[in-house]
């Protein structure tokens, strides 16, 4: 059976879309808690309606500390001949699209900061690394970097299935939700981070069969040697 451009450009679309919300909710898992939640609470002594006592909530941690030693810089392989399963004619046409809907937010009228988008090739991944460089460099507040980062993943999805996809299929499946996103974001998610696989995560309460993605080494961060850029 032959796929229209279209169809194609829709299949592309929905792999992005579980590429992002897996990437959403890992943005998530740093975001500073301001951005998430108010985190003073406000008690009033029964003494005085004036006098007020703030509290700051302390943070629980999300995620486990760990820290591991990288491979050395020097044998960093060649990430354009690595493809995803589906060849790297798809993961041109992916890579292309996160290009477009990434300069297109960067250089939306409304921006406080306007950012052009990069002379280079649409399908060249270095296009993108210098979008997300000089975001980087022009906005100072890391909650203003993070929102714009979600706004082009959010946008990357079809929006009906955006709105739906927490009653239909993260809420009732959560299992089922996590092991899609994870083998989504191998499928679809090579071009950007490089050689990876779906592992457990025993850490998670239920097992985490196959809701895990490890990434052998990352393409975005060692292309554009700058943790904070990867991070927001």
């Amino acid at each position: 059976m032959m796929l229209c451009r279209s169809d194609l450009l829709l299949f592309c679309e929905l792999l992005l879309f579980f590429v992002a919300t897996t990437v959403v909710h890992v943005v998530d898992a740093f975001a500073p808690i301001t951005s998430r939640a108010n985190h003073h609470q406000v008690f009033r002594s029964p003494a005085t309606e004036t006098e007020e006592i703030t509290t700051q909530i302390p943070r629980k941690p999300t995620y486990k500390k760990a820290t591991i030693k990288g491979p050395s810089i020097d044998s960093k392989p060649d990430y354009s001949s690595i493809s995803g399963p589906l060849g790297s004619f798809v993961d041109s046409i992916l890579m292309s699209l996160f290009r477009y809907k990434l300069a297109q937010r960067l250089n939306r009228p409304d921006n406080a900061i306007i950012t052009p988008d990069s002379k280079l090739p649409l399908n060249d991944f270095m296009g993108i690394i210098d979008l997300t460089t000089r975001m980087n460099s022009q906005h100072f507040d890391r909650a203003t970097i993070q929102a714009m980062a979600q706004d082009v993943l959010v946008s990357l999805g079809p929006k009906f299935i955006l709105d739906r996809y927490p009653t239909w299929f993260a809420r009732p499946f959560p299992d089922f939700s996590a092991r899609m996103c994870a083998w989504a974001t191998c499928v679809g998610g090579t071009w950007l981070m490089g050689e990876c696989e779906v592992n457990d995560v025993p850490e998670l309460e239920n097992g985490g069969k196959s809701q895990g993605v490890l990434v052998t080494r990352c393409r975005f961060l060692e292309e554009s040697k700058c943790a904070s850029i990867c991070v927001n």
